[in-house]
């Protein structure tokens, strides 16, 4: 009898899996993952926040994370990080702006800087827009007050109003109507005072008081 042939095994082929990549673990790590992955999916960083603010996500898939991720952090849900502090960040990021120096006090323009896409620009031009909307809608509102302590008749006019003037009335009444209003004049009177100077006129020098030997002619 023939001996029975030997049953041969075929050669295991190599793995042709790819080794499960560890998930990042640093602060670093995380960010190129995300940006990777945001290349990936053909978005640009701006492109991506323009989405993921714009794009409310209802009705669609996922809609709800995104609207439960956005909703947490601008109405500071978490009460970790505000939107104040990311502004913050960004407005003073070394890309910001041109890698110059600027003399203190001297206003950003393309004209003079040449800085009309940098972030920083945009940023103090929106900022200013906004700030300048919120006067004007303070100014209007004080105007409709009757209660106003800055409206005068001119029936009513007279020197005993003047001579009864309550400044600290005025103050607390402009803080309370016009907060905005009030700290642009307050940080601005605060800078003239710790300057020592009103517009381009320069602090009196302080006299000192004649000694007793001093004869008055």
């Amino acid at each position: 009898m023939d001996p029975s042939p030997s049953t041969s095994h075929p050669a295991s082929a190599p793995s042709t899996q790819t080794p499960v990549k560890a998930p990042p673990t640093g602060d670093q790590e995380k960010l190129v993952e995300i940006l990777s992955l945001i290349r990936t999916l053909k978005l640009s960083l701006p492109r991506f926040l323009e989405l993921l603010f714009a794009i409310e996500g209802r009705g669609a898939r996922g809609g709800n994370a995104v609207s439960s991720a956005i909703s947490s952090f601008l109405n500071a849900h978490e009460k970790t990080i505000y939107i104040d502090h990311i502004l913050d960040l960004i407005y003073n990021h070394r890309f910001s702006s041109p890698k110059r120096t600027r003399p203190a006090g001297q206003d950003i323009t393309p004209q003079n800087a040449n800085v009309g896409d940098y972030a920083r620009y945009r940023m103090q031009r929106w900022a200013i827009g906004v700030v300048s909307s919120v006067c004007l809608e303070e100014a209007e509102a004080l105007m409709k007050t009757r209660d106003n302590p800055l409206r005068m008749s001119r029936q009513s006019l007279s020197w005993a109003i003047l001579h009864g003037w309550d400044i600290e009335h005025l103050r607390k009444y402009m803080q309370s109507h016009a907060p905005t209003i009030f700290r642009l004049m307050n940080d601005i009177s605060k800078k003239k005072r710790q300057t020592g100077t009103e517009g381009n006129v320069p602090a009196p020098r302080s006299r000192q008081a004649p000694e007793a030997t001093d004869t008055v002619r």
